[in-house]
C-alpha cells in the first residue's frame, strides 16, 4: 500500500503534534506479504530520522 505511506515532513508534524505534546506517537509500519518492512516505508522512516 505504498499510496498510503506518508511522507517525512508528514510524520515531523504528526510527531511534534502528538510525542511532541506529551502524547504518543503510534506509526503502524506493517510487515508486508513476506514479513518485511517495505521500500517505501523504509525510505519514509528514514527520511524521517533524519528530519
Amino acid at each position: 500500500e505504498d499510496d498510503k505511506v506518508k511522507l517525512p515532513d508528514v510524520l515531523m508534524n504528526t510527531y511534534l503534534t502528538s510525542a511532541g505534546r506529551n502524547g504518543v506517537l503510534l506509526l503502524n509500519v506493517p510487515p508486508n506479504k513476506d514479513g518485511l518492512i517495505s521500500e517505501s516505508d523504509i525510505k519514509s522512516l528514514q527520511g524521517f530520522k533524519n528530519y
